[in-house]
């Protein structure tokens, strides 16, 4: 193989992205036997041949999915030809139903389909023993993601459109190179390849803007792919630095950290939340938030005291007083949540909470009092007259006046302090009185407000939880 523009190229990207790992080394690469992904495997196979000096020695695997979307019977005759005697050839099949999956995970089509791809490409590398995929993304690849998160408003990581690493296993060593020189060199050397029809279907936004966007663009600028390609890189080193900053901030603002719960005195102080705040978030839902998101959960944490913003997939962040919970799920409720009214002596029963509830003799009531509350807070001491009692789970944004405190505090932050963790914190039992003023955060503080009736019937309630 003599050396040459795309070979030298490629495998100055591959240097860059293999590092310098000892060989040999399997490298799966994923081709669908469109023009695009049968270059890269042309290149490849020619470096796999006569081995570069700057790369590790690699050996290579094909890979190609079958969406079951249209036919794919002259793709599956091209890779099994092309791969024959040279090549190891796997081909996945996704089960039927894929419009169908698409609809109840509430995304497109095209979404659907690239994610079930990059599962199974994933598990087939797991199984092959591959140290990374190999995928066939270009310039102007980039470009049209630029462009499409453009459209749809996106943040810096949008604009940054495609790494050249993703997942530490997915490799894109084509993304400085444009259509028009693929094009240009497949026609060269004649590599053989399929049409997908499905490019040329204006139904989908992507190729809209790939056929009658850019080369409005390029009638403008023409080297418009390569700078906009160049401006995605720009904004991922932008990008980069600023995730960098917001680690080192959120590491500051942390209190817990599985679920997150995050300091917002700490957070409000930081130059940029929203930097700190997006790292945040990205480590719970494993991607950005979009911008719409990220702005919903500043002004929850700018302008609203409680309160709660969905993440997607079921998570959630949730305000509380100066706190801020990312929950993976919002906590269920235990079984027999409903509020229970304590009438009279008796067992109780809230989730695996117990409260028994004892008449004493009214003339021990003060000596009683006081021996309650030097026993701890898992007994308190009530004159009868307060009832009927409500036992109840606490709720985000209560506050209560603690016994021995000045002030009121909030029920959540009173849980923080004696280190229950944040998921319980939803679910954890609180008596009320009539008009659902907290007497006791059970098991954790008492109220100072209690009604005190000396001389009167007095009752005793101890509480018990299953271990």
């Amino acid at each position: 193989m003599p050396p040459s523009g795309l070979h030298d190229e490629l495998a100055s990207a591959l240097k860059r992205l293999l590092g310098s790992g000892q060989g040999p080394m399997t490298l799966l690469v994923a081709v669908s036997g469109g023009k695009d992904s049968m270059l890269l495997l042309s290149l490849l196979l020619d470096l796999a041949a006569e081995p570069h000096a700057a790369l590790p020695q690699f050996t290579l695997e094909v890979a190609t999915i079958d969406h079951r979307l249209r036919p794919f019977d002259a793709e599956r005759e091209l890779l099994a030809g092309y791969c024959r005697g040279r090549l190891p050839l796997h081909i996945h099949t996704l089960p039927d139903g894929l419009p169908e999956r698409a609809r109840a995970a509430g995304t497109s089509l095209e979404e659907q389909a690239r994610n079930e791809r990059y599962e199974a490409l994933t598990e087939l590398a797991r199984r092959r023993g591959a140290q990374f995929v190999i995928l066939a993304h270009h310039a102007n690849d980039q470009a049209e993601t630029l462009l499409l998160n453009l459209l749809r408003g996106a943040g810096p990581a949008g604009l940054a459109g495609m790494p050249e690493v993703k997942q530490g296993l997915f490799l894109r060593p084509l993304l400085h190179i444009t259509r028009t020189r693929i094009d240009q060199w497949v026609l060269q050397h004649q590599i053989p390849y399929v049409d997908d029809p499905t490019n040329s279907e204006e139904g989908f936004r992507r190729n809209r803007l790939r056929h009658n966007v850019v080369p409005a663009m390029e009638a403008i600028e023409p080297s418009a792919v390569t700078l906009m390609a160049r401006a995605a890189e720009n904004v991922r080193k932008s990008a980069s630095e600023i995730a960098l900053v917001g680690r080192l901030w959120l590491d500051q603002c942390l209190i817990h950290s599985d679920p997150q719960e995050i300091d917002l005195v700490r957070l409000l102080a930081c130059p940029v939340p929203s930097w700190p705040l997006r790292e945040a978030i990205t480590r719970l839902s494993g991607a950005p938030p979009s911008a719409a998101t990220l702005e919903r959960c500043l002004d929850l944490i700018e302008t609203t005291p409680t309160g709660r913003v969905p993440l997607g997939a079921g998570r959630w962040a949730i305000r509380d007083g100066q706190r801020l919970l990312l929950a993976p799920h919002l906590p269920a409720p235990p079984a027999h949540s409903d509020p229970v009214t304590i009438i009279a002596p008796g067992q109780y029963h809230l989730g695996d909470w117990t409260i028994s509830v004892e008449e004493v003799d009214h003339s021990l009531f003060h000596q009683r009092l006081a021996a309650t509350i030097e026993a701890g807070p898992l007994e308190i001491m009530l004159p009868k007259a307060a009832l009927p009692l409500t036992l109840r789970y606490a709720s985000v944004g209560e506050r209560m006046t603690p016994w021995g405190m000045e002030g009121t505090a909030l029920l959540m932050d009173l849980l923080a302090h004696k280190k229950i963790p944040a998921g319980q914190r939803s679910s954890w039992p609180l008596l009320c009185s009539t008009s659902q003023e907290p007497l006791w955060l059970v098991g954790v503080r008492r109220s100072a407000l209690f009604p005190a009736s000396p001389g009167s019937p007095a009752l005793l309630l101890r509480a018990s939880r299953e271990p």
